[in-house]
């Protein structure tokens, strides 16, 4: 089977194209022009995402008062640049009190935060005093 341009393929045998739906043209507004969207950090960068995620955790910091705040991911591997408006953001927006001992840091797990998570699941489980109470018990059945 050939392709006929607009109609769709084409039986070889007849040549006669089966007829599809038409596709319309729909001409670019004369006012776009291409724009080169940022990915997250640019976004991060020049759209005001760090304001935003200083907001974020400003609130947080009201709320649970930590010690410390660990930021992950793509804003943890760029630059201390904005850690330090992420910083400046909730030490302007929370109360003196709250910030006082705050330590907000990048994360040195970069990408096996999760596998980590587990692992400490599985051993706090494992290590838990009902578990290990069954195990004992199990030891002295058996």
């Amino acid at each position: 089977m050939a392709a006929t341009p607009d109609r769709g393929p084409a039986d070889s045998s007849t040549g006669s194209a089966t007829p599809s739906r038409p596709r319309p043209a729909i001409p670019a507004p004369r006012w776009a022009a291409p724009v080169e969207m940022p990915g997250p950090i640019g976004w991060i960068e020049h759209g005001g995402g760090i304001v935003e995620i200083g907001h974020v955790l400003a609130t947080c910091v009201s709320l649970f008062n930590p010690s410390v705040i660990a930021v992950g991911g793509l804003v943890a591997q760029s630059a201390e640049s904005l850690l330090a408006g992420i910083r400046e953001v909730v030490y302007g927006r929370s109360l003196p009190l709250a910030t006082g001992e705050l330590q907000i840091l990048a994360s040195r797990t970069a990408g096996q935060a999760g596998v980590i998570g587990a692992a400490t699941m599985v051993v706090q489980h494992v290590l838990s005093p009902e578990q290990v109470e069954l195990q004992l018990a199990a030891a002295a059945v058996g």
